[in-house]
């Protein structure tokens, strides 16, 4: 895992980009950052079929300092961080919510943790949910979450937005052909 030190060396040499970035986001091993203003409430009750393609229908909500959004007790929605990261194929990152918030109840990561190594600078999609028994205001630019860095052993032969699938900044799910293994 990175220390600040290290984080700060990734920052100067390339190997990790956050745009906009604050130095006070820096932790001893990790760094925090912040809720950004588009929320993807789903839609319904929907019967969800991947080998089909059939996703969920979201409304969507831009907060604004004046405008928050309540996240009401069992909600589940999609967020992303206000920043963007961008990870070489030297660094991987894993997400996780901040305490402060989890003893509130609101999980950020339901199980998509890691970031892969070779990401583009993007926004990076959370999935949160208020697991907790009491509806919560979230506003835009909240520190809603942290990471923490690790440096490969040995560089990645390739990256993961190499790989064709998520060459763009995507909120929603994203399913392709080759979800389900080959026979």
């Amino acid at each position: 895992m990175l220390s600040d030190i290290d984080i700060r060396s990734a920052l100067a040499n390339g190997d990790l980009i956050i745009n906009p970035f604050l130095p006070e986001q820096i932790r001893p091993a990790g760094v925090t950052f912040h809720l950004g203003e588009k929320i993807l409430k789903p839609i319904g009750n929907k019967v969800i079929d991947l080998k089909k393609k059939e996703l969920p229908e979201y409304e969507e909500h831009i907060m604004t300092e004046d405008k928050p959004y309540l996240l009401r007790s069992g909600d589940f929605v999609l967020g992303h961080t206000f920043e963007t990261i961008g990870l070489s194929r030297s660094i991987g990152m894993m997400l996780e919510g901040r305490s402060t918030i989890a003893r509130l109840g609101v999980t950020v990561v339901q199980t998509a943790m890691i970031a892969d190594s070779g990401t583009e600078p993007r926004r990076l999609t959370l999935e949160i949910k208020n697991n907790g028994p009491h509806d919560i205001v979230l506003y835009p630019q909240l520190r809603l979450l942290r990471a923490v860095f690790f440096k490969l052993n040995q560089k990645a032969s390739f990256g993961y937005d190499e790989e064709g699938r998520y060459k763009y900044e995507q909120i929603k799910p994203i399913f392709n052909d080759n979800e389900f293994r080959k026979r």
